[in-house]
């Protein structure tokens, strides 16, 4: 949801922080831009890795690939 974006990066550190490894290991780093309100951006080398991060997460709607 726009607005919410630093605490739902937030959460996502939490999550993967949380889980360990190989979690820690794949994702590289979360970004939330200031001027670009309702996207977060994850990089990761293991992308279904990241969909169990976000399952269940409040506030995401959606995960694009890019």
């Amino acid at each position: 949801s726009a607005g919410q974006e630093k605490s739902v990066a937030q959460m996502i550190a939490r999550r993967v922080k949380s889980k360990g490894e190989p979690y820690t290991k794949s994702i590289k780093s979360i970004l939330c831009p200031d001027g670009l309100k309702g996207y977060i951006f994850v990089e990761v080398s293991n992308p279904y890795q990241l969909d169990e991060i976000l399952y269940g997460l409040r506030h995401v709607k959606a995960r694009l690939q890019g």
